[in-house]
């Protein structure tokens, strides 16, 4: 992408150049992880991997369909027996579930899936990353009430990307409630 972007590397790089197609190279990625996620049915860091490419590609609606069998296969499951090896990562299937629901236009859904997503727990804590993300959510659409509400749920024990969002989130609610 950024030889591609970068007019300096015009002399040299070949814009025709098949190596370079972002949309073919995010396309074969997908595809690498559509196999890897087969390949490994109860992994749910790997079907996150597949959900990641997949909407880099631009395949909302696979990945729409691929999260909601997921989530399917939890509600089913019930707790006593999880599909998934890795179930710690269930707040992050929902946000990935999000951010699909929101290129396909679907804000309402998306802010339901993150709400939800939020509540999720992550190693025994607090998922962090959900509750940031709800809060940046909420605030971008000027419902600093409910992303205030969000950050009062971040505890203090962030690691420094945790604090940099933590402080975007802050100054968001702040900038949207026009205290510059």
């Amino acid at each position: 992408v950024q030889v591609r972007i970068d007019r300096r590397f015009d002399d040299i790089v070949d814009r025709d150049d098949a190596r370079l197609d972002i949309a073919a190279t995010a396309a074969k990625h997908a595809n690498e992880l559509r196999l890897q996620a087969l390949l490994a049915p109860g992994r749910l860091d790997v079907l996150l991997s597949q959900l990641g490419a997949l909407v880099e590609a631009g395949e909302f609606e696979e990945a729409l369909a691929i999260a909601d069998d997921a989530l399917a296969r939890i509600e089913a499951a019930g707790p006593d027996y999880p599909p998934f090896e890795d179930m710690d990562y269930v707040g992050a299937l929902g946000n990935l579930r999000m951010v699909a629901l929101l290129y396909l236009g679907r804000t309402g859904e998306a802010t339901a899936q993150l709400a939800a997503s939020s509540q999720a727990r992550e190693f025994g804590e607090e998922n962090v990353s959900q509750v940031l993300n709800l809060s940046l959510h909420y605030s971008q659409r000027g419902l600093t009430a409910e992303a205030r509400e969000a950050l009062a749920r971040v505890g203090d024990q962030l690691s420094p990307y945790g604090r940099l969002v933590q402080a975007q989130a802050r100054l968001r609610v702040a900038l949207a409630e026009g205290d510059r």
